[in-house]
């Protein structure tokens, strides 16, 4: 698929109606010594019917936490969680996930929430066939074997495969055929939002570019919203239409991709920006960000970037910032661009003055 073809494929049908909010979220691990992990730690984010929206930070900034939170797939004996997440169900009735047990949430997932695991090449079982595989997920929400049987070849079309691979074994499937049964799988009951956590790692850019059609073929044909979690800031720019940056637990900035991307806020979302390769500008040097990431059972007081951040102010070392809505104009004025900057947060003292607040 050429770039031209990925681009018309790209067609932003979102909506401003809530489908899920995630609010003030924590996800904190009780440590053997007393301490606390606090993985997660007050994340807010925002999703919204038939968008595609990324999530992106390095490794350890909290973006797998948050979304097994999210599905309610940690419940560890020592994990604290706190917050809401809200999901609008398509009967009208809004249910804090956070607050499910583990029985209700499992009826959730799937019905709801389709999953595409990290590392969901490993996630298929080596001793049972495509088909059957499919089919068991279908017949765990009540639907019969033999109509989940028969569903199973459209699903293997949706996700470009051939019907023969519901008789194949997991061990005849290649890396790219393994991740698209597995995207079958999560659409089978016809979920609202999918869930891609990494869903192109260990793939070669032919099959990572497949998949990504994939993806942006199902979120306009079944209406779904996706939730794309990768550390590849390139992969979001091909395929997600709002952009969220996680640090070190926390959802530091969101916005549309195109402007975040060509304008970006936060000093850590400028680092990630800058460390991404080009043919096209101009040939320099590409410098990672300096230090880090801190751990977990010690953030930083304040911001936990200014110890990293070139523009660190004295305030940054003592005063956690906000996430905080800019206006249009100011955004602009402060960048000093021609680019819509709508609908922009930004947690950093850089804008903290002036800044209107939710």
């Amino acid at each position: 698929m050429t770039d031209t073809q990925v681009q018309s494929a790209f067609r932003p049908t979102t909506s401003d109606e809530p489908l899920l909010e995630v609010k003030d979220l924590d996800v904190h691990f009780r440590l053997k010594n007393g301490g606390l992990a606090r993985v997660v730690d007050g994340a807010n984010l925002t999703i919204r019917r038939n968008e595609i929206i990324g999530i992106a930070g390095e490794s350890g900034s909290g973006k797998t936490t948050l979304v097994e939170a999210i599905l309610g797939i940690n419940r560890f004996s020592n994990r604290q969680l706190g917050g809401q997440v809200l999901y609008h169900a398509r009967n009208g009735e809004v249910m804090d996930l956070a607050a499910l047990s583990p029985h209700q949430m499992a009826r959730v997932r799937l019905s709801e929430i389709g999953y595409v695991p990290q590392g969901s090449m490993n996630s298929l079982s080596p001793t049972m066939r495509v088909a059957d595989q499919i089919v068991d997920g279908m017949v765990s929400h009540g639907m019969s074997k033999s109509k989940a049987r028969a569903k199973v070849p459209e699903l293997l079309e949706k996700v470009g495969l051939d019907k023969r691979v519901m008789r194949l074994y997991p061990h005849e499937l290649s890396g790219g055929m393994k991740q698209r049964v597995i995207i079958a799988i999560g659409i089978s009951m016809e979920p609202s939002i999918i869930i891609a956590d990494e869903p192109t790692t260990a793939l070669d850019v032919n099959v990572q570019r497949r998949i990504l059609a994939t993806l942006m073929r199902l979120r306009d044909e079944m209406g779904v919203s996706i939730i794309m979690v990768s550390h590849d800031v390139a992969v979001h720019a091909e395929l997600v239409d709002r952009l969220a940056i996680m640090y070190a637990g926390q959802v530091v900035e969101t916005g549309g991709v195109r402007p975040m991307l060509k304008a970006p806020l936060h000093p850590y979302t400028k680092g990630l920006t800058d460390a991404i390769p080009t043919i096209t500008a101009t040939r320099q040097r590409i410098d990672g960000i300096r230090g880090v990431t801190p751990s977990p059972d010690n953030w930083p007081k304040g911001c936990r970037f200014h110890n990293r951040c070139q523009y660190a102010m004295p305030q940054c070392a003592e005063i956690p910032p906000q996430l905080v809505s800019l206006s249009d104009e100011r955004v602009k004025a402060l960048n000093q661009v021609e680019t819509s900057t709508e609908d922009r947060m930004v947690s950093c003292h850089l804008y903290g003055s002036g800044a209107d607040r939710d």
